[in-house]
């Protein structure tokens, strides 16, 4: 993740499947649940705001992210 020569470092898709970082989460980070954003552009969120649908899908997710004890 810290490599500065973006042809050697891991990709965000790479990053989302590894299994140190979604260690300890129900959800796994590539996930569809895990995507809720990828229907809007970034200028729909930047202009526009986050859509209402997103927020209660991104709620849903914390919850189940929440560590298993």
């Amino acid at each position: 993740m810290l490599d500065k020569n973006p042809l050697t470092r891991a990709t965000l898709d790479e990053l989302k499947k590894d299994k140190w970082l979604n260690e300890g989460y129900a959800v796994s980070l590539d996930s569809k649940e895990a995507d809720f954003f990828a229907n809007y552009t970034e200028d729909e969120l930047i202009h526009e705001g986050i859509p209402l649908a997103a927020i209660v899908n991104a709620k849903k997710l914390a919850k189940k992210w929440a560590k298993h004890d």
